[in-house]
């Protein structure tokens, strides 16, 4: 029997450690990421974690939120990322290639490295003029 305790954002911890564990191959991006659930910054994540934000730019019909925060191991890249995000809003499979998608304001592309703190914006096209 195995038995699980969790304080705060450490539930997401526990959740990334058993999405590894059961995951056929260890360097998947989908057992890497998971969503974070806390809005605390001060929240512990473990020595091998890093949080990034996620924004969602217009799109209140396939997002119901503006925001997500995910949890990645270290290292991690931006396809991790888009993995999670994926996962989590799969309504938004078709549009990624039209979008311009940035991290911390830089044009992100799939190899980009993570760092804890990163914000990510999803920014649709848009027509119009």
């Amino acid at each position: 029997m195995i038995a699980l305790s969790a304080v705060g954002a450490g539930i997401v911890l526990v959740t990334g450690k058993l999405a590894s564990a059961t995951s056929p191959a260890r360097n998947e991006p989908s057992a890497r990421v998971s969503s974070a659930t806390s809005q605390n910054t001060g929240d512990r994540m473990g020595p091998a974690s890093l949080r990034v934000k996620a924004t969602y730019f217009q799109m209140p019909q396939e997002v119901s939120v503006r925001q997500d925060y995910f949890v990645l191991q270290s290292p991690a890249y931006f396809s991790d990322l888009l993995t999670g995000v994926l996962v989590k809003h799969p309504s938004l499979s078709s549009m990624i290639p039209s979008m311009m998608i940035l991290i911390d304001g830089v044009r992100a592309l799939p190899d980009t490295a993570l760092r804890d703190g990163d914000e990510v914006d999803f920014i649709p096209a848009v027509a119009g003029g």
